[in-house]
């Protein structure tokens, strides 16, 4: 085996151990039997997604092939183009090459949670036993069919995985032999060929993406890639052909990869960036993104954070790294959204015997899905319970089926009495709910259950598809909510914030008091997808593209600038006067609301129900506490130079 087959295989067996799905190499064939077929596949996880297959004229050159192919398919379909060239460049330390198999095994882990809770793929995992009789099947393209429909279906985690990491992901692409006719887009693409002998690349190999040329808004087509594997000419050859297209980004530009590239492969890679969006040009934001600017106030507020920052430039460049690695260490990881998942689907196990004649759905909302969520966030969860063909949300309706999965969890259940370490029935509140703690299995997990409450649902979509939008947004929010917490304002319970008033607040700011706005107004771009009218069976989270967004001017404040803006901005706020509306994309008067919202001392409202978010701030004294937190950021973030500590937030 080539010395560079034998590094892919080093990295492979390296990231197999710490995703805890032994590799296996089944090698087929003898002196009388040739070609030798090599089976690359994964204990406990489909061959169909993520295996690979070559043959030889010796075991060596089909298990390099192998190795080399399954390498390539890490590329088209799981793996960043830059992260790959930055290895394959030896442009990385042996630190960044770790966290990277660790972000890489995270993803795997996302992956096959998603194929077990999707109908559709998880009896790919069930059928995942690797016998040579299963490989071959899938190597004949009985299930190959379902493979490229399961990868269809991962392509928007994938992106949003690593993008949310500051990496580009290209769109993940189907494999086609290359007795496949090609599709009409193809024939005019030339084939770049590699021959590999004896499991050593020959000098020709250069499998990269093209570089996007600086002088074109869009990505070229990369070429597609024969890899041809074997020792010599022979009518035999196992030939596979990779096409990878560019995907249009979606996202912000301005922010760095979370883990810093090397020089050369950061160039290509901000290269790219810079070329995705056509040149600036005027917009009229009310018309095209629905959102109104106040841009007067708010030039004056950013020139004067310009001088801020000016003053005090090292301080500024530390407060934007502190901001992102905050949520790089504090955001919820993979493992922790599994874990999740797994007490979900054991929670609706147990109703659904609970109500055998009731069509049931328990549904994750907030945190756990909305993009903005910590590793600590406790999970919500929606309950709907159909009842002749609606959704009943009565209060009396949710009390009787809440008190009845209640006794039954706390007193029936053996299994739920053991994973229960404390369990209340709270049938009082405005939104009548369950709480309970998980023992240590579930990591001492924290939820909270509904019944049919919609609004949970709809607005956790729309909040985790802004944060799609812009990676700022979910990074300042997770900032900020440790900012409330550590300021005694995000707790309802006492009559302050609550986590999601901090949200629409962060989405307020972004979409109307920066120049130009960092967020669109998405209810009024997409009016037919984020309404309470939109059935729930198409509230898809990891849709197969990003949203299609208008051309506007992109905003290049950095982390710090933003924060700043965002204090100084809500310091000045005048409750009294307005009111805050993600919905209509500006502030309106408080005078042109019903004379019961008035008492209010805060008003946020709601996107879907038109309620108000902020409606637990009703006491004098806790709006003073909520008004004095902000006055107190905004002065230690404009007079002295700028130190989370004196904001009472702890990132070192």
């Amino acid at each position: 085996m080539g010395s560079k087959a034998r590094h892919e295989e080093n990295f492979i067996a390296e990231f197999s151990d710490r995703w805890k799905h032994k590799v296996d190499y089944v090698i087929i064939g003898d002196k009388q039997n040739k070609p030798y077929r090599c089976y690359l596949h994964f204990e406990g996880f489909p061959f169909s997604v993520l295996g690979s297959y070559a043959e030889g004229k010796e075991s060596g050159v089909a298990k390099a092939g192998a190795v080399l192919n399954f390498v390539q398919r890490l590329r088209t379909s799981y793996v960043p183009e830059a992260m790959y060239a930055a290895i394959r460049n030896k442009e990385v330390t042996p630190e960044q090459m770790s966290k990277w198999i660790d972000h890489f095994v995270n993803l795997l882990m996302m992956v096959e949670e998603s194929m077990k809770n999707s109908t559709s793929f998880r009896h790919l995992i069930e059928n995942s036993e690797g016998s040579l009789e299963t490989l071959d099947k899938v190597k004949r393209g009985q299930d190959k069919q379902q493979a490229l429909a399961c990868l269809a279906s991962m392509r928007q985690m994938i992106h949003d995985f690593w993008n949310g990491r500051g990496w580009w992901m290209t769109a993940p692409t189907l494999l086609k032999r290359a007795a496949t006719s090609p599709s009409p887009s193809d024939t005019n693409v030339p084939l770049k060929k590699v021959r590999l002998s004896n499991g050593q690349a020959s000098a020709s190999e250069e499998i990269v993406v093209q570089d996007s040329p600086t002088a074109s808004p869009v990505a070229p087509r990369a070429q597609p890639i024969e890899v041809v594997i074997d020792s010599s000419d022979d009518d035999d050859d196992c030939v596979q052909v990779v096409e990878q297209d560019a995907l249009t980004l979606n996202t912000s530009a301005s922010i760095a990869p979370a883990d810093p590239l090397p020089s050369t492969s950061a160039q290509r890679h901000l290269n790219y960036l810079n070329t995705t969006r056509s040149a600036p040009t005027k917009v009229d934001h009310s018309r095209v993104l629905g959102v109104v600017c106040y841009e007067e106030e708010t030039r004056r507020r950013v020139a004067e954070i310009k001088r801020y920052r000016d003053q005090f430039p090292k301080q500024f460049d530390r407060i934007d790294e502190l901001i992102q690695s905050h949520f790089r260490i504090n955001s919820q990881s993979p493992p922790v959204y599994m874990k999740k998942m797994e007490a979900l689907r054991e929670l609706l196990e147990t109703i659904h015997v609970l109500f055998p004649n009731y069509n049931v759905a328990l549904h994750a909302v907030g945190s756990t899905v909305n993009g903005c969520g910590s590793y600590n966030s406790d999970m919500d969860l929606c309950l709907l319970i159909e009842h002749q063909s609606r959704y009943p949300d009565d209060k009396r309706f949710a009390q009787t089926h809440l008190r009845s999965i209640y006794r039954t969890l706390r007193f029936q259940n053996a299994k739920w009495r053991n994973l229960l370490q404390e369990c209340q029935f709270i049938s009082t509140a405005k939104v009548p709910i369950i709480k309970m703690v998980l023992g240590a299995q579930y990591m001492d997990m924290e939820i909270d259950v509904n019944v049919n409450n919609l609004a949970g649902i709809y607005n956790s979509y729309l909040v985790h598809y802004y944060s799609r939008v812009d990676m700022r947004f979910p990074e300042l929010c997770l900032m900020v909510k440790h900012w409330a917490i550590n300021n005694d304002i995000c707790d309802a319970s006492s009559g302050t914030f609550n986590s999601y008033s901090l949200l629409l607040l962060m989405i307020h700011f972004l979409q109307c008091a920066v120049t130009p706005p960092v967020l669109p107004n998405l209810q009024h771009i997409y009016p037919n997808r984020f309404n309470r009218e939109m059935p729930l069976s198409q509230l898809v989270y990891h849709s197969d593209r990003h949203l299609p967004l208008p051309e506007f001017q992109r905003n290049n404040e950095t982390l710090g600038e933003l924060l700043c803006g965002f204090f100084h901005y809500y310091a000045n706020f005048d409750w009294e006067k307005d009111a805050v509306s993600v919905r209509r994309g500006c502030r309106f008067p408080r005078s042109s609301l019903d004379a019961p919202s008035r008492k209010f001392c805060i008003y946020i409202e709601e996107p879907f129900d038109g309620g108000n978010t902020a409606r637990c701030v009703m006491q004098q004294g806790t709006y003073a506490r909520i008004q004095n937190a902000f006055r107190h950021a905004s002065a230690m973030f404009s007079r002295s130079a700028p130190e989370f500590a004196k904001i009472l937030v702890n990132v070192d």
